[in-house]
């Protein structure tokens, strides 16, 4: 199967710098998407950080073939190396103190697609003109929501 990706970001109307941050590599089908937590110490430290752990932590296997099980396990590994790697460097470094970002991977492998998610950043499907919402928002309100706590209205 053949891919094609492009990627673009935008700082939006309320913040003075981006704290986006993405990785597209077809080749092997890796996806990733980090943005740093708005309000917080460092949030384009923390989202540059996680896309380069979770690259660095997967990139160089993508070449072998491994089963569902091992990739999941090897996105799980990744998100948690990029957690530790953000968390120490925020440990280090009193100005980074607290910084956090979103973190969302999508590996497709034999048209199977794999995805790690953490935070608010969204993977969507577009199929056949329409958008479906593939993750699921780690917030307060989502988690209020998912237990019935509130309704959407």
């Amino acid at each position: 199967m053949k891919l094609s990706a492009c990627g673009k970001t935008d700082v939006g109307l309320l913040r003075s710098n981006n704290e986006d941050n993405f990785f597209l590599d077809e080749q092997h089908g890796l996806f990733i998407v980090a943005d740093g937590m708005g309000g917080h110490a460092a949030g384009e430290v923390a989202s540059e950080m996680a896309i380069e752990a979770v690259r660095e932590h997967l990139c160089p296997q993508l070449a072998e073939r491994e089963s569902t099980v091992s990739l999941l396990s090897r996105l799980a590994d990744a998100v948690t190396t990029a957690n530790r790697s953000i968390a120490q460097a925020g440990a280090e470094n009193e100005a980074w103190s607290g910084m956090g970002t979103t973190l969302t991977i999508l590996l497709i492998d034999n048209r199977q697609a794999l995805l790690a998610h953490v935070g608010d950043s969204r993977l969507y499907r577009l199929r056949n003109q329409q958008l479906e919402q593939l993750s699921e928002d780690h917030t307060l309100v989502a988690d209020q929501l998912r237990r019935g706590i509130i309704n959407e209205q």
